[in-house]
């Protein structure tokens, strides 16, 4: 099991299941903007078991479905049933060395309930005695890893924190989970966060994605074959803003840093460098279950294992290798005494196509062909929870006063005009807004006096909140909602001229 290193330090799907049949009528999210019926969706029904050799002996799969394995008698269950029952908590999925490195199974809610503890435990200090609160939204999709046309579920779990009254916090976790003979495994996980991004592709491509600062972006790319197994392609990280094309310091082996003849890194903010920063192995784990007294002295055995660390650390670096780009990412060299440098210490840096080159020739070795590594991103799919269409908020919506407040039509540009008024309070008519994949409306729109103010809206039934998130106007705050009622499917604009 895998989880990436880059970084250290949706009732949308309601689903009838039963022996013979199973049926989908889900919403699918297809990407920013866009939530679609399936073009077809088909009822799989096992087929009953032949008439034949008494002698089979039977037994249960993880559907509950009996199993011969006499002869001919055989029922299979086909993987999109068996990952539909695993979403719809009727059956466990194994999770090896994913949480609290253990081999367990789960159900999905067993999975969420255990990976919000181990979060609190890891980011907060809690006990296992300790009381703690979460919401989870999860989503899911089919993936075809390795694209040899057997379906894979890809699981992303929104989980939220709430370690203190006035604070949460939000943590993604995404899995991916294979049919191994009507078992389920999880083969490759991971987890985005504060300023983290993680991107999946309909072939089982992970790339994770995020700011480690101001001036350093970074990537992990990664995927799942067509067997299963979870294959590391590279890590890129992008050091900007530097004052000359250079190895960034903590890039090298802590013995080359050591080295005499080390120059300082220097940045700057006009007319700077980038240098791009290759790998194509893992960066270690740090150490689990390190020690120390209260002066931070590791004892013994914990010491053995970070000295192990480090020295693993310096073999990683030491396969780096660079490239440098100006301002305008033109591939540039090193100065001669930083070159000089450099091949003192055997750092490689190539240029921007021969990095093309190396790329492709090791995504070939590794099998992740263009087709793979091109796929569409895939399209979740909302477990539990109502999913809205964009048509669905066209319209003209009343306030409790039963004035027509909200009005919200498509526009000629594919975004939405937006109406908003407050009783008593303002009318607003010249609002943009944008349908975002996860079902909700943004909105930017100004008051008469030219102050802008941002939110969302959101449905429930024929109710729609709206929620402002920022404003410019002292008599409106973020986070000050108003509700309105759906009156009609037909918006009722006005044109409205201020005085």
């Amino acid at each position: 099991m895998k989880r990436s290193n880059v970084f250290v330090g949706l009732a949308a799907a309601v689903f009838c299941f039963s022996l013979t049949a199973c049926e989908l009528k889900p919403q699918v999210m297809d990407g920013p903007g866009m939530i679609n019926e399936p073009d077809q969706w088909t009822t799989t029904e096992n087929d009953p078991v032949k008439d034949g050799n008494d002698g089979g002996q039977t037994d249960t799969d993880p559907v509950g479905n009996d199993v011969s394995t006499g002869n001919d008698n055989v029922v299979t269950v086909d993987d999109e049933t068996l990952y539909l029952s695993f979403i719809n908590d009727e059956c466990k999925a194994r999770f090896d060395q994913v949480i609290k490195d253990k081999n367990e199974e789960y159900t999905l809610s067993g999975l969420v309930e255990a990976q919000a503890d181990e979060s609190y435990s890891y980011y907060y200090y809690y006990d296992e005695n300790e009381e703690y609160d979460y919401s989870a939204v999860e989503y899911y999709s089919f993936i075809d890893c390795g694209d040899d046309g057997n379906k894979e579920l890809a699981l992303w779990v929104a989980l939220t924190l709430y370690p203190s009254e006035d604070f949460e916090t939000t943590e993604n976790y995404y899995y991916i989970i294979k049919n191994f003979d009507g078992e389920l495994r999880c083969v490759a996980d991971d987890e985005a966060s504060y300023r983290t991004w993680l991107y999946i592709n309909e072939y089982g491509v992970m790339v994770k994605s995020g700011s480690g600062g101001a001036t350093l972006f970074c990537a992990d790319t990664s995927f799942v074959n067509a067997d299963g197994e979870y294959v590391f392609d590279y890590t890129q990280n992008s050091h900007m803003a530097l004052a000359e094309p250079m190895v960034p310091i903590y890039e090298m082996p802590s013995y080359v840093r050591e080295d005499p003849d080390c120059y300082e890194e220097e940045f700057a903010f006009e007319n700077e460098f980038t240098t791009d920063v290759y790998n194509f192995c893992e960066a270690p784990d740090y150490p689990s279950g390190m020690t120390s007294d209260e002066n931070g002295k590791f004892d013994a055995e914990s010491q053995k294992k970070y000295d192990q660390y480090m020295k693993d650390l310096d073999d990683y670096y030491a396969k780096n290798i660079y490239s440098f780009y100006d301002v305008y990412g033109n591939y540039v060299e090193p100065s001669d005494k930083i070159k000089k440098f450099l091949d003192k210490n055997s750092i490689e840096y190539y240029s921007g196509t021969e990095i093309d080159q190396i790329i492709s020739e090791h995504e070939a070795e590794i099998g992740m062909t263009d087709k793979i590594k091109n796929g569409e991103e895939v399209k979740w799919i909302g477990i539990n929870i109502p999913t809205y269409t964009e048509d669905d908020y066209i319209g003209s919506y009343k306030d409790d006063m039963g004035d027509e407040n909200l009005q919200i039509a498509k526009g000629d540009d594919g975004k939405y005009i937006i109406q908003i008024g407050v009783y008593r309070l303002c009318f607003m008519p010249d609002g943009v807004g944008e349908f975002i994949w996860d079902g909700r409306m943004d909105f930017s729109i100004p008051d008469e006096n030219g102050n802008n103010l941002e939110g969302n809206i959101t449905l429930d039934g024929k109710n729609a909140t709206v929620t402002f998130t920022y404003s410019e106007w002292e008599y409106i705050n973020p986070g000050d909602q108003y509700v309105y009622e759906k009156v009609s499917d037909t918006p009722n604009l006005y044109e409205y001229h201020y005085n």
